[in-house]
């Protein structure tokens, strides 16, 4: 195998805006495997390269033959754009979905309290209220599962 497959490898990967990490783990692989392949140290089964190039909408030969870089010279600043982005994006789709995660056990500890209490004098006036708070609050996470789910949808590996 030419060593134009670890750079196109590198290139692809790049310009999707994964780490090596990132596209190991969306085919199921380890980090070095990605690593060895960049480096042209190993190389993957047939499998996985088809899987690579479905993945990254190729063909085998464009993969492995010619040099996507050296074909795109003035790419390299939307290359490193894209990395920056699909960075930041992930890092904050994490950090949402923790927080809205951390959120719904929140609000299911407190309404599972709630429904054990008595309406007692003096506690946020009324039932009324804290109902009122519950279907505030369970709209508003029922929002962040909803955009999550889409923004996964928009993120989903095809491969």
């Amino acid at each position: 195998m030419s060593n134009n497959f670890g750079k196109n490898l590198k290139f692809l990967r790049r310009l999707a805006g994964f780490t090596q990490t990132q596209l190991a783990d969306v085919f199921g692989i380890k980090r070095n495997n990605i690593s060895s392949y960049e480096s042209g140290f190993a190389e993957p089964k047939l499998v996985l390269l088809m899987r690579f190039a479905e993945y990254f909408d190729v063909e085998m030969s464009q993969l492995l033959e010619e040099s996507m870089e050296s074909s795109s010279p003035d790419l390299s600043a939307v290359e490193n754009e894209a990395v920056e982005k699909n960075t930041t994006l992930k890092f904050d789709m994490k950090q949402y979905l923790h927080t809205t995660n951390e959120g719904q056990k929140i609000l299911d500890g407190f309404a599972a309290f709630h429904s054990m209490q008595d309406n007692e004098p003096g506690t946020l006036n009324s039932n009324v209220e804290v109902d009122r708070l519950l279907k505030i609050l369970n709209a508003l996470l029922s929002n962040n599962w909803n955009l999550l789910n889409a923004l996964q949808q928009i993120h989903k590996p095809t491969a």
